[in-house]
């Protein structure tokens, strides 16, 4: 069995709200995670994206899975939202990711339009786009979407104190599987560990 096989077993075997701490933000970050959240994300499923920066994350999600999958992608900053849905980003910016070896180029095959190499910007296909619905969302205040899985990662830990650990609250109240980032983890712990069955095999170093 393989350590994703082994710790995504344990967290379906625990019937219970589940935690992944993770890095930061980028094309396809933490590639050897991906297989394991994969397989929470089974065709016709919905997805929630929250905070969603610039919006790399998503992208990379809706070009790993099924067609059939929705995503919803909130941040609180309308500036945020207005560029991600433009779908535009820079082609330099993704041929250093395809370098690292992170995002693939059957990644921005089915991410983005074809390119000539003497363009500076890729654009988001519209079959990607129209997979994804695009809002404003305030994780303190605003009602939390009915889906499969959330990601939220590098976003909690920026949500004043005051409001940490009603958020958390509200998010294990989902029961539904939460992906965070390691510095929402490392500024929060103590309320995950109070809400959450924690798999803490899977916190990225």
């Amino acid at each position: 069995m393989s350590f994703l096989e082994d710790y995504t077993g344990a967290a379906r075997a625990a019937g219970r709200p589940w935690v992944w701490s993770t890095g930061m933000t980028d094309w396809a970050r933490d590639p050897e995670l991906w297989p394991g959240f994969l397989e929470f994300v089974p065709p016709n499923s919905r997805v929630w994206c929250a905070g969603i920066a610039t919006g790399e994350e998503v992208i990379t999600l809706a070009a790993r899975t099924p067609e059939s999958v929705s995503i919803i992608a909130t941040d609180i900053r309308p500036d945020a939202l207005e560029a991600c849905e433009a779908g535009k980003y820079p082609k330099a910016m993704v041929d250093a990711a395809i370098a690292d070896g992170d995002f693939t180029q059957e990644d921005a095959r089915r991410a983005f339009l074809p390119s000539r190499a003497s363009d500076a910007w890729l654009q988001v296909t519209p079959a990607i786009l129209e997979r994804i619905t695009w809002a404003r969302g305030d994780l303190i205040r605003d009602l939390y979407p009915e889906v499969e899985l959330i990601f939220c990662r590098n976003t909690l830990h920026m949500i004043p104190a005051e409001d940490r650990a009603s958020v958390v609250r509200r998010l294990a109240h989902t029961r539904t599987p939460v992906i965070i980032g390691k510095s929402d983890f490392q500024h929060m712990h103590q309320y995950w560990a109070e809400e959450f069955q924690l798999v803490p095999s899977l916190i990225l170093s």
